[in-house]
């Protein structure tokens, strides 16, 4: 049986969805409001895919980090001392996002920085001159200690930014065959070479083009520690290919996904959630947790 995949569908389901979230106002446009496109939002995924077919113009993105963070990828194996070499080392994997997204989606960057006591201000100043250095506006937030205060110039930058013209790019053609879209996701979004596909990945991608699926987008699955699929590889490493070893397709949602590397993925959630089986008696007896 031949199955066909309309990518026409999914855009009228996806803007059935942004008029949802993003309602026409009495000029005729749509404007969101900040609080959903933060909420509704995750970059790469949703950058190359959900906001493909709502048909909006993305404002801008942004990324929620902590300074001493990138000090692990640095090679660094605490964060409540300084340790600027490793921060320095480890932000150029913060650095690889905003490339990314200033010279691939084309879009401003927001960099949030949530503020620990444990944060000296040498780590601050390196944080918020590597950004500005990249191109990129870096805020430092103390939503935790004050609230909403501790907000308001983060939310200010963010406006700021957003009203900015820009014009949303992909990393991939939607027209190319899945080989290459995963190639040039490697290549522009994670500075890597290219990708190596097993046998079975490649038999897979053989059958779904021959029964005429065409025009989906890719996702790749692989480990979130590193840009490349080996969480060893640290900061932002070069000269690397993924290995593509699984190719699974999601006819429902309208995407394909690749697994590369060494990831577990998520597993199938039955209809009935097991905490409807646990109970606790009148004697204070748990049942039902195993």
């Amino acid at each position: 049986m031949k199955h066909q995949c309309k990518p026409s569908d999914k855009g009228q389901r996806a803007q059935s969805k942004a008029q949802q979230f993003f309602p026409r106002h009495g000029d005729g446009k749509r404007r969101l409001g900040f609080r959903r496109l933060l909420r509704w939002f995750g970059f790469l995924h949703d950058g190359s895919i959900r906001w493909r077919f709502v048909l909006l113009n993305l404002a801008g993105n942004f990324r929620y980090d902590r300074a001493s963070c990138w000090a692990l990828h640095g090679g660094g194996d605490q964060l409540s001392d300084e340790n600027l070499p490793d921060l320095k080392a480890g932000l150029h994997t913060l650095l690889k996002h905003v490339d990314n997204n200033k010279n691939v989606f084309k879009k401003p960057v927001v960099v949030a920085m949530n503020r620990f006591v444990t944060d000296t201000q040498a780590e601050i100043d390196e944080v918020l001159n590597a950004c500005k250095a990249a191109g990129a506006t870096a805020v430092f937030t103390d939503v935790f200690l004050k609230g909403g205060e501790g907000g308001k110039e983060l939310a200010k930058t963010v406006i700021a930014e957003c009203d900015k013209p820009s014009k949303l790019h992909f990393a991939y053609d939607l027209n190319d065959n899945v080989c290459k879209k995963v190639e040039d996701i490697v290549k522009n979004v994670y500075g890597g070479e290219g990708a190596d596909f097993s046998e079975e990945a490649l038999e897979k991608i053989a059958v779904i083009e021959k029964a005429g699926i065409k025009g989906l987008p890719v996702i790749i699955a692989k480990t979130q520690y590193s840009l490349s699929d080996d969480a060893k590889k640290l900061a932002r490493p070069t000269g690397f290919k993924i290995k593509v070893r699984d190719i699974i397709y999601k006819g429902g949602a309208g995407f394909i996904v690749a697994v590369a590397g060494e990831i577990m993925l998520m597993p199938g959630l039955s209809k009935t959630p097991s905490a409807e089986h646990i109970d606790i008696d009148e004697n204070g007896n748990i049942t039902g947790l195993s």
